[in-house]
């Protein structure tokens, strides 16, 4: 499977907008909803029955998982690319219900760095 590019340009526009325009209303697509507004049907532009669902994050990651999530967050790799403020990984899975989104988000960063950036390329 290939590594899937964005062409820097967009990212350098999108980096380049101050948040609370991208954010405005507090609403995320705020800038997105605007930009396809003539080609998107209003309908679809104003839909509120679109949701995420919960994901039982902890329950995956209390039981044989925790194993993984530990070696992962407080490993070698992750203490050597230096990303994260490792005291607070470390409050955070030693909480009483340490298995949240915030843990969910810097795993799944730390495993995209090191499936896209630390293999060998070839």
């Amino acid at each position: 499977m290939g590594l899937v590019k964005l062409d820097h340009r967009l990212v350098e526009i999108g980096l380049a907008i101050p948040a609370d325009k991208r954010f405005a209303h507090g609403k995320p697509k705020h800038i997105l909803r605007q930009a396809v507004a003539g080609l998107v049907p209003r309908k679809v532009l104003k839909r509120r029955d679109k949701m995420g669902f919960p994901v039982p994050i902890f329950e995956w990651f209390k039981g044989e998982l925790k194993p993984f999530v530990q070696e992962i967050l407080l490993g070698h790799t992750t203490r050597q690319r230096g990303f994260f403020d490792m005291p607070s990984v470390e409050r955070l899975l030693m909480a009483d219900r340490p298995y949240n989104r915030a843990i969910w988000g810097l795993l799944s960063l730390e495993i995209w760095f090191r499936r896209c950036f630390d293999r060998p390329q070839g």
